[in-house]
């Protein structure tokens, strides 16, 4: 692939553009975002009066589920 050059090559460095681990650290908060997230919702979900725990527990298993394939 072709370096940029003049103007452009000066932004591309700043930014970060070109940069092979740019994704690595793009991902990692949202990765956060749904860790926090899954686990407000586990703790909800066992922690709610209603409905009875006959269906909570299948609700936090399905929930659970979601944690393999999200990785």
């Amino acid at each position: 692939m072709e370096e940029p050059t003049g103007r452009l090559k000066g932004f591309t460095t700043a930014t970060g553009a070109r940069d092979v681990h740019v994704w690595d650290r793009a991902f990692l908060p949202w990765d956060a975002y749904f860790g926090v997230v899954w686990l407000a919702t586990a703790v909800f979900v066992l922690g709610a009066e209603y409905p009875s725990l006959p269906y909570r527990v299948p609700a936090l298993a399905l929930l659970a589920l979601m944690a393999p394939w999200y990785l």
